[in-house]
Formats: structure tokens, C-alpha cells, sequence
């Protein structure tokens, strides 16, 4: 058989007569040798099992009848098969160890399209020519590759969007419109995210932390891009509210963002790290709700 190592023994008996002389089974067995055949064969493939393994990442449990290397891929639903060459250029893989466990590896697909329907190939080589008489190893054909197809869907979004970037940023001061000697300032503030953002029904409160005997808090209602004292703005990932009514100078705003202010396409609302009051003893958390997420800045004297 092609691909497997035997031990080889030789015999041998001279020409006497009338009765040749035989080898004996030590002599007999000091011949032995191990004689590898030559691999021609290809590696079967099976995809065993696929299962979701993050957001546009699947993990697909591939199985080969030797020890070898498995690459695969996915294409859209129902699209044309990939080539060998594809699944080899294109693809993730994985190796399969002399002794691995049922002959298995797990193959990460990664960076794919959240909650499409695709199907996944899969290809693999073996270790032919680990052998100094092969100089390529084998690949199964076009048609074995074919039949290793299996229908996966990948996840839907369920994150958040996550804030990157804000002006101004954490605790600095805010660039105020040029007015003569009008009191307060006239800003805007930007706060960048890493997908695309959507108003929701909640609201955005800009909370006074300092001068509290003149600054006023302030509500900006996120379900119209029109509030009391400016507008907001929505430009792909990025979200701009702007203040045509001056906030109190000299003071500092804390940002909450209200449950379903913004969110994402798939309605994920967005999350972003927590601050709490200086009264507040994180200890209390595993009994009291979390304290709700902000973000703070100043307006200058």
C-alpha cells in the first residue's frame, strides 16, 4: 500500500546437495530493514462540525485521513465553488500532526460578513514529500474538494459601538466660538465611533460637576436632531452636537449617554466605559446598578 512503512526481511539457501544450507532465524532476522513506500495518494477531507467563534468568525473542525495541512474558505450562498488554488492562496489553515486526535484541526475563518448565509471548502495537502524520493505532496481532486461543502451562517452583530475619538477630549477644554464678550461658549462636540451610528429614543445629558451655583444642565433629545439650545448631526461613524445657546462658562460638563441614545445598525446601544461619582464605592456594584457611562469636559473661564 502506497504510504506505509514495512519491515522487510530476506532469506536465502545455497545449492548443496543433497541438501542445501538455510539461513537461520537470527541470521534471518539481522536483514531487517524498514522500507517506507511511496505516498501517491491524496488526503480525504471532511468537515466535521462549523460553529460560530465571534463576530464574522467561524471555526470549522476539519478532519483528514493523515496528517497533513487543511485550508479552507467560504464563498456567498449558492456562488461559485473556489479553485484549489483559491482555498490555497486565499484560505485559512490549519495542520494536522502525526498523532493528533482523530486526525482533526480546527480552521478560524475570520473578517467575514455578519449574519450571511455561505458555504464552506475545504482542501489539503499531505507529507509526501517529506519522503527524498517525492518531491510534491498530494492534493485531492477538484471533485473531493467539491463534496467537503457545508452550508455555515455567520453571527449577527450583537456589539455595541465603541467610542474611539472625542474633541474635545477626556477632561480638556472645549474650543468655544469666537462672540465678543458674550458670557458662555458656543461649541461642538465630536464623538467618533468604530461603526456606523443611528439615532435612538434616548437622551444625552450634559451634567454639571463644578460651579453649580450657575451652570445649568442640559438635555439633548436624540430621537430629532433639533434641542433646546442647539442641534445634532450624524455623519456615518461620528455623531456632532452643537450649541447655538451658550453653556455656562467655567464649569464641567459630565456626558451621559442614556440607554438607546445611539446605537448601531442591528440596534446594539452604545456602551462606553464607566466613571462614577466620587461618592460612589465600586464595591456596591454587585447590589446597586452600575454607574450609567460618561464622559466629561470643560468649558474655559
Amino acid at each position: 500500500a502506497p504510504g506505509r512503512t514495512y519491515e522487510v526481511f530476506c532469506f536465502a539457501e545455497d545449492d548443496e546437495a543433497p541438501v542445501a544450507n538455510v539461513m537461520g532465524e537470527v541470521p534471518m532476522h539481522a536483514t531487517k530493514k524498514l522500507v517506507p513506500t511511496l505516498d501517491t495518494t491524496p488526503p480525504a477531507v471532511v468537515i466535521a462540525e462549523a460553529r460560530q467563534s465571534g463576530q464574522g468568525a467561524l471555526t470549522l473542525t476539519v478532519q483528514l485521513s493523515e496528517p497533513g495541512t487543511a485550508y479552507c474558505g467560504v464563498v456567498s450562498d449558492q456562488h461559485h465553488p473556489p479553485s484549489q488554488w483559491e482555498l490555497l492562496r486565499q484560505g485559512a489553515s490549519a495542520i494536522v500532526a502525526p498523532g493528533a486526535p482523530g486526525l482533526l484541526a480546527s480552521v478560524v475563518l475570520s473578517g467575514l460578513p455578519q449574519d450571511t448565509e455561505l458555504d464552506a471548502y475545504c482542501t489539503a495537502s499531505d507529507r509526501a514529500s517529506a519522503h527524498a524520493d517525492l518531491a510534491v505532496d498530494n492534493f485531492p481532486s477538484d471533485q473531493a474538494v467539491l463534496s467537503t461543502k457545508l452550508d455555515v451562517h455567520t453571527s449577527f452583530d450583537s456589539t455595541p459601538p465603541v467610542l474611539t475619538q472625542t474633541a474635545p477630549g477626556y477632561g480638556a477644554f472645549a474650543s468655544c466660538v469666537p462672540d465678543g464678550f458674550d458670557a458662555g461658549c458656543k461649541t461642538t462636540l465630536t464623538f467618533e465611533f468604530d461603526e456606523d451610528i443611528f439615532r435612538g429614543q434616548g437622551n444625552i445629558t450634559f451634567v454639571c460637576l463644578s460651579n453649580l451655583a450657575f451652570c445649568l444642565d442640559v438635555d439633548v433629545p436624540m430621537d430629532s436632531h433639533l434641542f433646546d439650545g442647539g442641534f445634532t448631526f450624524i455623519q456615518n461613524e461620528a455623531l456632532y452636537i452643537t450649541f447655538d445657546t451658550p453653556l455656562v462658562d467655567a464649569s464641567t460638563f459630565k456626558v451621559v449617554f442614556g440607554d438607546g441614545a445611539v446605537a448601531d445598525s442591528r440596534g446594539n446601544g452604545f456602551v462606553i466605559d464607566v466613571t462614577c461619582d466620587p461618592w460612589f464605592n465600586p464595591l456596591w456594584q454587585s447590589a446597586l446598578a452600575p454607574c450609567q457611562p460618561t464622559y466629561s469636559f470643560q468649558t474655559p473661564s
